[in-house]
């Protein structure tokens, strides 16, 4: 279930330039170099970033403690990606409680949301509310197809290993983190957003839609 994206198949992007400038050969790499397999991509602050599906790099039990000439949070976002599940979920928590969420790790949060270790999206569901609002909405601004393919990817999952466990689809953690993205992309349309506490409505024009609404609808 990974996403492809043409001139970058070649090759990883895992963060944006002012990240990969600290040392880019570990992070702009190919695939035999880094160690990794699958991708798919996000766009952040209109960056394109390409993120390997897996990656099989031994790690420690202090995952920020890896890469000592990189912040915590980077090597956090590069062990998210880990083949070892437990791993994923240490790197996880780190992302979630830590103070100082970068906009960066919030496809490596959200893409584990629509995995098959369902347990990973009921943490993220847990611990919804601490990501940044104004992050959402401009990762959802730029990633407009990302809400409905979390939600066919959901729903796949539920489907084959999960339907005892919720009976119900809309119960399942990742098709409820999908319609919450969903909500924000929606207001979205109807406003424009700023990172403070007060919305700025659009003019609406006769026909009730907003002026940007078909330039920004992604079906």
């Amino acid at each position: 279930m990974e996403d492809t994206i043409g001139t970058y198949m070649d090759t990883y992007r895992l963060f944006p330039d002012n990240i990969l400038a600290l040392n880019p050969r570990i992070f702009t790499a190919s695939e035999s170099n880094l160690n990794c397999s699958g991708k798919f991509s996000a766009v952040v602050a209109e960056e394109t970033l390409v993120i390997p599906y897996r990656v099989y790099t031994d790690c420690n039990e202090n995952i920020y403690h890896v890469y000592e000439d990189f912040q915590p949070v980077v090597a956090a976002c590069y062990f998210s990606r880990h083949n070892d599940g437990f791993v994923r979920e240490g790197s996880l928590h780190f992302l979630l409680n830590s103070e100082n969420m970068q906009d960066f790790a919030l496809p490596y949060i959200l893409k584990l949301a629509e995995e098959y270790v369902v347990e990973l999206a009921e943490i993220i569901i847990n611990k919804f509310e601490l990501l940044p609002k104004c992050m959402l909405e401009n990762f959802v601004r730029e990633n407009a197809q990302w809400p409905q393919r979390m939600y066919q990817r959901s729903t796949s999952y539920w489907n084959c290993y999960y339907r005892n466990r919720y009976k119900r689809l809309g119960d399942y953690p990742g098709i409820i983190i999908s319609n919450k993205l969903k909500e924000i992309a929606t207001k979205r349309y109807r406003y424009h957003f700023v990172c403070g506490p007060v919305p700025i409505p659009e003019r609406e024009s006769k026909s009730g839609l907003s002026r940007n609404h078909k330039a920004n609808y992604e079906p």
